[in-house]
């Protein structure tokens, strides 16, 4: 970047830029080579430019209207370094900024995820961001948190690259880790902390690493409760600025074992089983029923995971030992039925798979769970073009394109 043009760009966009640049080199990505629409960015921060927001309320309050300065205005938001990142570095898909205090980072490495999930791209830079001023540490100071919550200033930016599992294998790369399972419980309420811990830790097994950032490890009751295993703290050492997850989950996946396979994300964010009709804010309904006209044992889909009508749905499947033999060529009709759910079909609506073509299935399968994606290519009325895909165990086992009529029964 030419020296004159970093001048125009605060601190905090700077670490971006840098940033964003190094991980799409790390991670091989030829940007030749990928639509730019397909390639987005999702940074956490906590105060942005804060120098330039500095600098431009002092012309102001100084020098009132005449004081302000327009060269300094487009860094003052938090989602200028995100933007100017994907600016200098030619990403065209979706840009989010979060800002969330200490789970900044953690929240937009959660949206990155969705977003790869729905199809919205194959890759997303995400992580967190943030920048260190003399101004920071006496406003913590003046506001009596010094040694609280601001205590262990830094700055610098963590950034990863996510990328769908067929996507990176369709390019060779190299995977430094996989995306297994995300939870969140926001935040602690004070006399329930054991019951937010127990919704947190519920069920997760196999663990043998556990990465710590923000104030986690002030949370007593969540750090009595972790399993006895090799905790990574970077606070001591990188600092806990509101940004500084991205840097800490960077330093997480740098401590993983090479070769860790690539597998989608499954996400958990509340109770999915609120009825369509409640009127109640919801992301979508678990019970595949709600959309669909099959019922068991014609009804394949065991829970419907994400869905954005009109654009994709994720469901999985489970196969048990005791249900017997899973003929393979149903992968099909799983697809077609989840594909359904993704082009926007609702209880009593008819279904009808009129075509299907470039279709891969196995020579078998094996009890355990699946995970069927399906993603809306283009729409025509009540035709729909949906590519559908069965993963298991995050190796892609199944793929077709469908051809769906979705319309009313009545």
């Amino acid at each position: 970047m030419p020296p004159l043009k970093a001048r125009k760009f605060d601190r905090c966009s700077l670490f971006a830029v840098v940033g964003a640049g190094m991980a799409l080199k790390d991670a091989g990505i030829d940007r030749g080579s990928i639509a730019a629409g397909r390639i987005g960015i999702v940074l956490g921060c906590g105060f942005g430019g804060i120098a330039n927001s500095e600098e431009f309320l002092r012309g102001y309050f100084c020098s009132g209207a005449e004081g302000l300065s327009p060269m300094l205005f487009p860094n003052t938001v938090p989602n200028a370094p995100a933007s100017n990142a994907s600016i200098e570095n030619g990403l065209k898909g979706p840009n989010v900024t979060f800002v969330q205090r200490f789970c900044s980072a953690e929240s937009a490495f959660m949206m990155a995820c969705r977003f790869l999930q729905e199809g919205r791209a194959d890759i997303i830079l995400t992580g967190g961001v943030d920048e260190l001023t003399t101004a920071m540490v006496r406003g913590v100071k003046a506001a009596g948190q010094l040694r609280r919550n601001g205590a262990g200033f830094g700055e610098g930016a963590g950034i990863l690259v996510l990328e769908r599992g067929d996507h990176a294998r369709g390019r060779n790369a190299v995977i430094k880790g996989h995306v297994g399972e995300v939870r969140t419980i926001g935040r602690l309420i004070p006399g329930l902390e054991a019951e937010g811990v127990d919704r947190l830790l519920s069920g997760v097994e196999d663990i043998k690493l556990a990465g710590l950032s923000g104030t986690a490890v002030a949370e007593k009751t969540l750090m009595e409760r972790l399993p006895a295993v090799e905790r990574l703290e970077t606070g001591n050492i990188i600092g806990r600025a509101l940004g500084m997850g991205g840097l800490a989950m960077a330093a997480l996946v740098l401590s993983l074992p090479q070769g860790l396979p690539a597998c989608m994300w499954r996400p958990r964010r509340k109770d999915l089983t609120t009825p369509l009709n409640s009127g109640e804010d919801h992301l979508f309904n678990s019970d595949a029923s709600q959309y669909l006209p099959h019922r068991p044992p014609f009804l394949f889909v065991d829970k419907v995971i994400s869905r954005e009508p009109g654009v994709s749905a994720t469901a999985e499947i489970v196969i048990t030992a005791d249900s017997g033999p899973f003929p393979p060529i149903l992968l099909i009709e799983s697809m077609a039925q989840v594909g359904g759910i993704a082009a926007g079909q609702v209880a009593g609506a008819g279904g009808v798979l009129a075509a299907v073509s470039q279709g891969r299935i196995p020579a078998a399968m094996d009890p355990g769970k699946y995970l069927v994606s399906a993603r809306v290519v283009k729409s025509f009325g009540t035709l729909h073009m949906v590519e559908g895909e069965v993963l298991g165990e995050g190796i892609s086992i199944a793929s077709a394109i469908l051809t769906l009529a979705v319309g009313s029964l009545g």
